[in-house]
């Protein structure tokens, strides 16, 4: 009876895997996509990033779905991701350790090596996902909004902060066009948002007026 349970337990598992990297794949497309426009600023690094750690994901969790213990290894992962979250909201901190501690109890009794590939594949999955996660969130340098104006972002893990040496300003148009700048250290941008809350149009020049 126990084989069969844990036999369910492991394609269980491995539904969730599939479904976990069916996510991967769609941030690995969407990073790529973003890396095309202008307007998101990804170098290279970040599409290779963000598919090593996809692969990296992926092979976590092949290795968690075939440990001894396949659900230590997914809370093992919902705990790290929890950690890493907790250090700015407080309260998963807990969640954090109350998996630790279930993980514990369930890979007790199993030899050593396979208690630390359980775990281990567990964090390295977490550890990667959100990776992929990070990058392919990177958000567009300039936002239009729907209701007029804009938003920016400061690509503070890409680009870094704007800090105290960044400017900008915009004009809007009668009709409801927006066009704005921003400079940033050495780098100017310039773009223009139409009245329905649409980028038209996005440069990025040298601040003196380079291309």
């Amino acid at each position: 009876m126990f084989v069969v349970d844990r036999s369910r337990g492991r394609i269980l598992a491995g539904f969730v895997a599939l479904m976990a990297a069916g996510f991967l794949y769609d941030r690995v497309t969407v990073t790529a996509q973003h890396s095309r426009l202008a307007v998101y600023q990804l170098p290279p690094v970040a599409v290779v990033s963000v598919a090593c750690a996809a692969l990296i994901a992926v092979a976590a969790l092949a290795a968690a779905v075939l440990s001894a213990r396949p659900w230590a290894a997914a809370i093992t992962i919902v705990a790290t991701v929890a950690l890493l979250v907790g250090l700015f909201v407080f309260p998963l901190l807990l969640v954090a350790v109350g998996g630790g501690v279930l993980v514990a109890r369930l890979i007790s009794g199993l030899p050593a090596p396979q208690a630390r590939l359980t775990i281990a594949a567990g964090i390295i999955a977490a550890l990667a996902g959100v990776a992929v996660w990070t990058i392919s969130s990177q958000p567009p340098r300039v936002r239009c909004l729907s209701g007029g104006g804009s938003e920016g972002s400061d690509r503070a893990w890409w680009g870094g902060s704007a800090g105290s040496n960044s400017s900008g300003g915009g004009t809007a148009s009668a009709d409801g066009v927006e066009t704005g700048w921003e400079e940033i250290g050495g780098t100017r941008i310039a773009y223009t948002c139409s009245a329905n809350g649409k980028l038209t149009s996005f440069r990025v020049t040298r601040a003196g007026g380079g291309g």
